[in-house]
C-alpha cells in the first residue's frame, strides 16, 4: 500500500455555505470536464442537493481551500437509508494526488464512526462513493483506502443524425405523456418495482424517488416522461429530461410480466423522437455494465455506444453510538 500523502501545508478544511455555491460548481466543473468532457452538476442541481431534507450542509459537507483561495476539493454526504450512505468527492485536477482525496475521505468516515448509529439506528454503516473510470487517481485512493468495487456502469450515447423508424407497439398498447398531480403515485410504484430487477436497487421511499427524478426542480419536464399503458394498467416507463445540449434517459423500463414484446425498444425510439422534434441529437444514459434484464444489448441494437464508465465503490464501517462511546470512556 503507498504511503498516504500528507494535507497540503497552509490548505484550509471547513464546512460549505450557501456563499459556497457558485465556487463548488466551478470546481465540480472543472473535475468533470477532466474525467468525462461534460459537467454534471448546476447551480440549481447543487442548491436542490444542499436543501434536500436528507443533507445538512453544516455537518454533511467539506471543502478544501488552497493559500491562493482558491476551491481546490469538496466533499459531501447524503444519508439515503438505513445503513447506507451515498458520498461525494472531487478534487481539482491541478490539486490530485498532493493528499486532499484521503483528507476528505477521513471526513466522511469520521463523520459515520461518531454519527452514523444515531442517525441510522444501527451499527452497520456502508459508505457508498462513485469515480469516474478516466479518474485513475481517485479509483486508486479509494481502492488503497479499503473501498471495494461494487459495480461498474457504462454511459452510452447516440448522435441523431436522422429521423428514426416509428416505434411498433404491441397490440393494445397506448403511449401518453406524463400528467403532474396524477401520475406521480403510480410511477413511483412501477419504477420501483421494475427497477427490483435491477443488480444492487436499493428501494427508494416516494419522497427520495420524487428528489432523485428531479420532480421539484425547474428543469423537470413532464412532457418527456413516457407511460406505456393496457388499458388502465401501467407496463413501461421512459423517464427522461433536457441535459444542457443534450437529452437523457434517466430510467426506462418494462414490468417483467411484458418483456419481450419490443415496448423497450418502442419506448427507446419514441424517447429518440421525441428529443429529435425538439431538436436535440445527442442522447445519453447511463447502464449496468453487467445488467440482469440485458438492457446495455438493447441499447446497443438501438445504434448507442459507450463514450465513459463509471465505478461504485463500497466500504463497511461500524458506527460507535454516543453511548457506548461514553460508557468505553
Amino acid at each position: 500500500m503507498r504511503t498516504p500523502a500528507l494535507f497540503p501545508q497552509d490548505f484550509r478544511m471547513r464546512a460549505a455555505t450557501m456563499d459556497d455555491l457558485a465556487t463548488v460548481v466551478q470546481l465540480l466543473t472543472a473535475s468533470d470536464l477532466a474525467d468525462s468532457g461534460e459537467p454534471q452538476w448546476s447551480e440549481e442541481s447543487l442548491r436542490a442537493f444542499w436543501q434536500a431534507d436528507d443533507v445538512h450542509v453544516e455537518t454533511d459537507t467539506w471543502i478544501v481551500v488552497a493559500p491562493n483561495e482558491e476551491l481546490a476539493g469538496y466533499a459531501a454526504l447524503r444519508r439515503s437509508e438505513p445503513g447506507r450512505i451515498r458520498s461525494f468527492l472531487s478534487v481539482l485536477p491541478a490539486y490530485r494526488g498532493s493528499g486532499i482525496e484521503p483528507y476528505l475521505l477521513k471526513q466522511i468516515e469520521t463523520w459515520v464512526l461518531h454519527h452514523g448509529a444515531e442517525v441510522f439506528a444501527e451499527a452497520q454503516v456502508k459508505i457508498v462513493i462513485q469515480m469516474r473510470g478516466r479518474n485513475q487517481e481517485g479509483r486508486r485512493g479509494l481502492e488503497e483506502a479499503g473501498y471495494t468495487l461494487a459495480r461498474s456502469f457504462s454511459i452510452m450515447e447516440i448522435i441523431l443524425d436522422r429521423p428514426f423508424p416509428n416505434p411498433h407497439w404491441a397490440e393494445g398498447i397506448i403511449v401518453r405523456p406524463f400528467v403532474p398531480e396524477q401520475d406521480e403515485h403510480v410511477v413511483y410504484t412501477v419504477d420501483e418495482e421494475i427497477a427490483n430487477d435491477e443488480r444492487g436497487h436499493r428501494p427508494m421511499a416516494f419522497e427520495e424517488w420524487k428528489s432523485w427524478y428531479y420532480l421539484d426542480q425547474e428543469q423537470f419536464d413532464p412532457t418527456l416522461w413516457f407511460l406505456a399503458s393496457a388499458g388502465n394498467e401501467l407496463v413501461g416507463v421512459a423517464l427522461n429530461r433536457p441535459s444542457r445540449d443534450k437529452g437523457e434517459i434517466l430510467h426506462l423500463g418494462v414490468r417483467r410480466s411484458w418483456r419481450h414484446k419490443g415496448l423497450g425498444m418502442a419506448l427507446l425510439l419514441h424517447s429518440f423522437a421525441a428529443f429529435f422534434q425538439r431538436k436535440v441529437y445527442t442522447i445519453s444514459l447511463s447502464v449496468d455494465t453487467q445488467s440482469l434484464t440485458g438492457a446495455h444489448r438493447l441499447y446497443e441494437r438501438a445504434g448507442m455506444y459507450v463514450t465513459d464508465q463509471y465505478y461504485t465503490y463500497e466500504k463497511s464501517m461500524h458506527a460507535v453510538s454516543s453511548a457506548s462511546s461514553t460508557q468505553d470512556h
